[in-house]
């Protein structure tokens, strides 16, 4: 995720969730902020978000490795989810993202071809329950494939006949859309899954995209390609409605 930098005070204060950017510069300013023991009253003043002590009212803010944070990014097509870069894959998700962020982890994969809703969390009850087969939760697709699917291979897709890797998958929803667009909605997700399922259907994928997880969608968020947004405490407890 990259080397932390000095970031501006007022910035890492409204980032915390201490107040808005104008209102902590507020707080600087009348000397109720502390940076390593040391009260801080100009603006300019940079600090290190995760190696510096900063106090507000005498109150230190959490660190940030104890922070819980989710957000969804929409990811874009060309970037790997990973939390590494390699000599190959130069350009990984965490790229798009704040320095000054907790860490976080994906909660599933796209692959570099995929577009679309992918969560990222530090909370690990959120990412067990989201991952953990036996509870089930759903994730939502639209795919443009290389030509139109026939009843048939629908069928075999909705009664779980189709075997990837050699294993059968369980059954998912699926529909046209019209042409050669389906929208399905699976509750497990094998490596590279859709991709797989629809080349033993003798079908290819042009396009996939991810847009809901469970019954929170991308829609909801109002996020364009390649932008991110911190889910508040209802968005997150929609992830566990199922």
């Amino acid at each position: 995720m990259g080397n932390a930098q000095l970031i501006r005070l007022q910035k890492i204060l409204a980032h915390r969730g201490v107040a808005s950017r104008r209102e902590s510069e507020k707080l600087i300013l009348a000397g109720y902020v502390r940076v390593n023991g040391r009260v801080v009253t100009e603006l300019g003043t940079k600090a290190d978000p995760l190696k510096d002590s900063i106090e507000v009212n005498q109150q230190a803010l959490k660190k940030k490795e104890d922070e819980k944070m989710t957000i969804v990014l929409w990811k874009p097509v060309g970037y790997v989810t990973s939390t590494k870069t390699t000599a190959v894959e130069k350009d990984i998700v965490f790229d798009l993202l704040p320095q000054d962020f907790p860490r976080l982890f994906p909660v599933g994969r796209l692959d570099k071809e995929s577009s679309g809703f992918l969560l990222l969390t530090n909370d690990g009850e959120l990412a067990f329950r989201l991952t953990h087969p036996k509870f089930l939760h759903t994730k939502t697709y639209h795919v443009l494939l290389h030509k139109p699917i026939d009843d048939e291979s629908l069928e075999k897709i909705r009664k779980g006949t189709v075997r990837i890797m050699g294993e059968k998958v369980r059954p998912a929803q699926v529909r046209k859309l019209g042409g050669s667009r389906i929208e399905i909605i699976l509750t497990e997700g094998k490596n590279r899954h859709i991709r797989r399922l629809f080349r033993a259907l003798n079908n290819g994928v042009k396009k996939l995209r991810r847009i809901a997880v469970g019954h929170l969608y991308l829609d909801d968020l109002h996020l364009q390609e390649g932008q991110w947004k911190k889910l508040n405490t209802a968005q997150v407890q929609k992830l566990f409605q199922e």
